[in-house]
């Protein structure tokens, strides 16, 4: 009778554990609805800007390839965009051509800098290229993020890496101090 009894409580106490946790996953999705209606507006333009942003960065990179001098040093010059600069010259001295990007937000936030709390943005950009000498497509996905620091007019502290690469994003995020205001789903 004890074993049983005990059994009872337990799965009794792991049905509410269980409605606990759907109550605070609901909670959850309404603060997240909430995030996103109050920042869409502002998220999604802070998300077309760096994919306006790495629109000139193309053009740069480009622009060095077609004059045929200081690719190097024009890929070292775009160091903010991290590796981006450097892979997408790559790409296009081995004859891949760009068609378009794909940008969505992945998450936005509050991080601290120097003890000041600044907005953080981070997007997701795919880049689409092909290569009509191999009939090949690419698609490959960066997270792009930085620290919008408003009272300074300045983007800081950049960020970016392969999107398959969670754990890099988890690390800048924590050594920023992120606070999401966008995915709360994680």
């Amino acid at each position: 009778m004890k074993i049983r009894l005990r059994r009872d409580w337990y799965l009794g106490s792991s049905f509410a554990c269980r409605g606990l946790q759907a109550a605070k996953a609901s909670q959850l999705e309404q603060r997240q609805r909430r995030y996103r209606e109050q920042h869409g507006a502002k998220v999604t333009s802070l998300v077309a800007r760096i994919d306006s942003e790495l629109k000139e960065v193309r053009k740069t990179v480009d622009g060095a390839l077609v004059d045929k001098q200081y690719v190097s040093t024009t890929v070292a010059q775009l160091g903010f965009w991290g590796a981006i600069p450097g892979w997408y010259a790559d790409k296009r001295m081995e004859g891949w051509e760009f068609e378009s990007t794909v940008s969505v937000p992945e998450d936005y936030g509050i991080s601290s800098w120097r003890g000041r709390e600044v907005e953080a943005i981070t997007a997701q950009i795919r880049i689409l290229l092909k290569n009509r000498a191999v009939g090949e497509y690419s698609d490959t996905c960066w997270n792009v993020d930085y620290l919008i620091d408003t009272e300074f007019p300045m983007n800081r502290e950049p960020f970016t890496a392969p999107c398959e690469d969670a754990n890099a994003l988890a690390v800048w995020q924590a050594r920023s101090s992120f606070e999401t205001r966008w995915d709360l789903a994680c």
